[in-house]
């Protein structure tokens, strides 16, 4: 909305509500269109950002618009004035503007960037996927297992979210979740969240009389499906999301952002959780050794590693006793994010999150100068040893 068209918001009450003249019927529809379709109206250079705010009329009347700004400046000559929302004249829109609105939804809609964000029922998954919603504009996919939380967090954004029941352990179930994401994005991919996790599911240190032997008199195998879902799922989904990535459509085609979520206990270590702790430095090593690869091509691989963040994987008589300065809130995950989504050169990077800052953390430190080279120097080595899969007898 230009200077001259900010003219015409007069008669603002005291409850900063204000009105169009009648002139300016011809300029209010042209907003109203562009806002009742879903539009930014910053993102067309107007610092005034607008949105729909669809309580207050039918579908056929002009309605409220919001302007998320604390001021704005509607005449010099009577200053200042702080304003919440302007109303569109209640008039009944003409077929032409109708029609124009249909449309610009449909454009609006294809033009978002689309994210998947996996584990979004609750905790982390939620708090990302609403932050990339509201605060950055994207389409995103709730991928979960349980349908009653990831339809709760979809309905709740709206039309921009999809809710899609997704085990991820399960590799034909995540693969059919990228390529519905996909084709419900319009053909395009532009962000994903590996964040789907659990604790140990058997624990390794048990109890001599709870050991069980099958029927030929072997120890029985240890339940591995902490593996599956915190690394390998999350190996899986780089390998989905390149692929998707690679064949979208549409501004910033061929770019995309890969985050996982590992731990804090991925730089340390939890004994109460080994299996746990494993697939996290996993997550960790995954990141660092693609992402300097995958920055190459427009692809940024990053981890994250929370801190004591409360969610449903946390036993309760954990969070009974967890001293209250020692929590992470959900607001340091999102700051996190934003910085990945900041810089594009940012890939292969680890960033810890504690209380209510966040720290890029380098890998260990070299013991001798032979480690350096090996580390450093050798890859043009190791180059032409995997230029081909290696041929192996036997396996």
């Amino acid at each position: 909305m230009d200077k001259s068209m900010r003219s015409y918001a007069t008669n603002c009450s005291a409850s900063g509500q204000c009105w169009v003249t009648d002139a300016s019927i011809n300029q209010v529809e042209k907003v109203c269109i562009r806002a009742m379709a879903g539009f930014n109206m910053a993102s067309s250079g107007d610092p005034v950002e607008m949105m729909m705010h669809g309580t207050q009329c039918s579908p056929i009347i002009a309605r409220n618009i919001i302007i998320h700004q604390d001021v704005l400046d509607i005449n010099p000559t009577i200053g200042t004035y702080r304003i919440p929302y302007m109303a569109c004249l209640p008039t009944p829109l003409t077929p032409h503007a109708q029609n124009s609105i249909a449309s610009l939804r449909d454009i609006n809609s294809m033009s978002k960037p689309v994210a998947i964000v996996t584990g979004a029922g609750s905790g982390i998954g939620e708090a990302v996927a609403i932050h990339l919603h509201n605060e950055r504009g994207y389409k995103v996919v709730i991928a979960d297992m349980n349908p009653t939380s990831g339809e709760r967090v979809a309905a709740s954004l709206g039309p921009n979210a999809l809710f899609i029941q997704t085990d991820v352990s399960s590799y034909k179930s995540q693969a059919q979740m990228f390529k519905r994401a996909y084709e419900w994005g319009g053909n395009r991919l532009d962000f994903c969240h590996a964040n789907a996790g659990i604790d140990d599911r058997q624990n390794i240190f048990e109890a001599r009389e709870r050991e069980e032997l099958d029927e030929e008199g072997l120890l029985k195998k240890l339940n591995t499906k902490t593996l599956e879902v915190n690394l390998e799922a999350v190996v899986q989904g780089l390998w989905l999301f390149k692929y998707y990535v690679r064949r979208s459509e549409g501004p910033g085609s061929g770019k995309g952002k890969f985050v996982a979520t590992s731990s804090a206990a991925g730089l340390y270590h939890m004994s109460q959780c080994p299996q746990y702790t494993t697939s996290k430095y996993g997550v960790i090593g995954l990141c660092r050794s693609s992402g300097p690869i995958f920055v190459k091509e427009g692809i940024t691989v990053n981890a994250i590693c929370p801190a004591f963040i409360p969610t449903n994987l946390c036993p309760p008589e954990v969070l009974k006793r967890w001293p209250k300065e020692h929590i992470t809130p959900l607001s340091t995950v999102n700051k996190a994010i934003d910085a990945f989504l900041a810089d594009d050169s940012l890939s292969g990077q680890v960033v810890e999150l504690s209380q209510d800052e966040i720290y890029f953390r380098k890998q260990h430190d070299w013991v001798n100068e032979s480690q350096k080279w090996i580390g450093e120097e050798s890859d043009k080595i190791w180059d032409v040893g995997y230029a081909e899969p290696p041929k192996r007898e036997g396996y």
